[in-house]
């Protein structure tokens, strides 16, 4: 396999100094370029990190120790324990008009809200996606 259809797979690879050591095998090495050369042990350990977060973000969904600031903030639990950071989106300003009363908004990211947060608080919405907030 080369780098062309692999980019994690460098055809030079220059490590540096910094290597990590997961469970007994060394799986990861930083390259110059900042890429990562892997082994099979590192996607399971990166897998079973990922499935690790999210169950952590679950059991936040389940308690909701932030209401209160989720609330003020006028983000659901979903929006706010389980879409955070979890979704992509291009990195340029985009607009975007309140649902309900039209008002325009600006984002940094093309990930934009359905209201604007006062009509999300008078109608007891969710700003992101609309949905009721609890």
């Amino acid at each position: 396999m080369n780098a062309r259809k692999n980019p994690l797979i460098m055809l030079k690879p220059e490590v540096i100094s910094e290597t990590k050591t997961f469970s007994k095998t060394k799986v990861l090495s930083k390259t110059v370029t900042g890429r990562i050369n892997s082994s099979e042990d590192t996607w399971q350990k990166i897998h079973h990190d990922a499935v690790e977060e999210q169950r952590a973000a679950i059991r936040a969904y389940d308690e909701d120790k932030s209401r209160k600031y989720r609330l003020e903030e006028g983000l659901c639990k979903y929006c706010y324990y389980i879409m955070k950071g979890g979704t992509f989106a291009g990195q340029m300003i985009t607009h975007a008009n309140c649902h309900e009363c039209g008002k325009e908004m600006v984002f940094p990211t093309t990930m934009t809200d359905v209201l604007c947060l006062e009509c999300a608080k008078k109608l007891n919405l969710c700003k992101h996606c609309g949905a009721t907030m609890d």
